[in-house]
């Protein structure tokens, strides 16, 4: 994977905000292995965690993506 800079994902991120997918797709491989080493308790890294972020990160961008994770989301509080 190639480093990206300030610039680039900032262009990812204006291109997934119009629903482009595969630029949503590339902000989250890029910023997966930041999303694994962060979602982490007490040392040890938390799929659950990490799966929760992943579904924010969709649902904040909105794509109609089909590579979207399918793992169960949290209650919501409603």
């Amino acid at each position: 994977m190639s480093e990206l800079d300030e610039q680039a994902i900032e262009k990812l991120m204006r291109l997934a905000e119009q629903g482009n997918e595969a630029a949503a797709q590339e902000l989250l491989r890029y910023f997966d292995p930041y999303i694994r080493r962060h979602s982490g308790v007490n040392g040890v890294i938390d799929d659950d965690v990490a799966q929760f972020i992943r579904l924010s990160f969709w649902r904040t961008f909105g794509t109609g993506a089909t590579t979207k994770p399918t793992s169960r989301q949290p209650p919501s509080k409603t």
